[in-house]
């Protein structure tokens, strides 16, 4: 799918992990309609993308985290996209320093996020993978409100990790992760500073935050 640049315009912008119409598609990518439209009923037969009807309007979004993995997984291998203009480099430095990656945080502060944890041992590396320590559990629950009893019932994937396109390392991804990110924005952490991007930024508060939790 990503061997066709235009393809991957379309699936880059999607993984914000919201629903767009062709036409935000088409101004976000630079693209025709019909091209978008094309593209989008190829990854609807392939099942990469849904799509919902509301009135006129057709909205399509990413089908899952799983499609979105896999995406970001092709990214690292892909050759690095020559930048051009100014206007190209900051819209990379903006993904580069922090981007939502589907349902969870990536960038530089995605990758010092799973940095910052594993250092201060709220989770830990075994034979079996990432998993959550007793002291993480319970910072986890006092700082963040995340019940990991809930988790279990619901028979996710609570811990894991996605590699970094920007970074060459990884991030956090999984339920964990998504309750995070969610967590971040609910409580004004994180905000998204340009319209119809997946770049997002801490606030004065998520800086305080990340600096008290995580330094």
């Amino acid at each position: 799918m990503l061997s066709n640049a235009q393809r991957t315009k379309i699936l880059l912008f999607l993984l914000d992990n919201r629903f767009h119409t062709v036409n935000e598609i088409t101004q976000k990518t630079d693209l025709k309609n019909n091209t978008v439209s094309f593209h989008l009923g190829k990854f609807l037969k392939a099942a990469w993308v849904i799509c919902t009807v509301k009135g006129k309007f057709h909205y399509y979004r990413l089908k899952n985290a799983q499609v979105a993995a896999l995406i970001e997984t092709m990214l690292v291998l892909a050759p690095r996209k020559e930048i051009l203009s100014f206007t190209q480099n900051k819209v990379y430095l903006r993904l580069k320093q922090a981007r939502v990656c589907y349902d969870h945080l990536a960038g530089e502060l995605g990758v010092n996020l799973l940095q910052q944890l594993l250092q201060k041992k709220w989770i830990t590396n075994t034979a079996s993978g990432l998993v959550i320590t007793s002291h993480g559990s319970f910072q986890f629950a006092q700082k963040f409100n995340i019940s990991f009893a809930a988790f279990e019932l619901q028979d996710t994937m609570i811990l894991a990790t996605c590699p970094d396109w920007s970074e060459n390392k990884r991030h956090l991804k999984g339920a964990l992760a998504r309750q995070l990110l969610r967590f971040m924005f609910v409580h004004a952490w994180l905000y998204f500073p340009v319209e119809d991007s997946r770049a997002v930024a801490l606030t004065a508060k998520g800086r305080r935050k990340f600096k008290e939790y995580f330094d």
